[in-house]
């Protein structure tokens, strides 16, 4: 199936600044990044609206073979349509490399963010209760009849006849990918990422997503 929905055009501005406050190969490199973005969906307006992202983390590299990161972050977004897809997140990250040869890269990581999370579904009617937008859209689903309307709820096109919530929650993200060179022009990832969402209502939701990419150089 094709979701040609989420399709998407977007038009970005980035800035970053690092600095060193002592010069040293190992020593601490602390960076401070800025963004901002404009989304516009295909046949998805509830979607189309402005990113913007701050972040503020530190490099450290603890031998030739080990390195890592840390930071936090926050996030906002505004949408032009119905203010499903709005949101402000806070995250604390951790990311961490390991050379184990000249053509095998090991990357673990983890970050925690606290804020808006969004949940697809028509199978459960505690989901509105928790949410701060109101009255958007009719409940289409029979088993989510509880009253005529549902709070931060939303007719999701992309996938039928679903709904889309918004709800209060923090979430819990781990990764980790092999990075491996072939040769001089082409590198292969492989990869895995668990991430476990607890929103208010003690509504929980979890996901787990395995990748694989090629890289080829001209």
């Amino acid at each position: 199936m094709r979701f040609s929905d989420l399709s998407n055009t977007a038009l970005a501005l980035e800035t970053r600044y690092c600095f060193q406050p002592m010069i040293g190969f190992y020593n601490y490199l602390l960076e401070i990044g800025a963004s901002a973005e404009k989304l516009a969906f295909d046949d998805s307006d509830i979607r189309d609206g402005p990113l913007f992202n701050l972040n503020l983390s530190a490099h450290k590299r603890f031998s030739e073979r080990l390195n890592a990161n840390f930071g936090t972050g926050a996030e906002k977004r505004t949408a032009y349509s119905k203010n499903i897809f709005e949101w402000e997140r806070y995250s604390l990250f951790l990311n961490s490399q390991y050379k184990w040869s000249e053509d095998v890269r090991l990357s673990v990581g983890y970050s925690f963010v606290k804020g808006d999370q969004f949940i697809v579904t028509t199978s459960t009617a505690k989901v509105h209760q928790y949410s701060p937008v109101y009255k958007y859209a009719p409940i289409a689903n029979q088993n989510l009849a509880t009253s005529k309307y549902a709070n931060a709820k939303a007719p999701y096109p992309v996938f039928g006849q679903r709904s889309v919530y918004r709800l209060p929650a923090h979430a819990n993200t781990f990764n980790t990918s092999i990075n491996y060179r072939i040769n001089s022009n082409n590198k292969m990832d492989i990869g895995m990422q668990y991430e476990k969402i607890n929103a208010e209502g003690n509504q929980q939701y979890d996901a787990t997503q395995v990748h694989l990419s090629w890289l080829h150089r001209f």
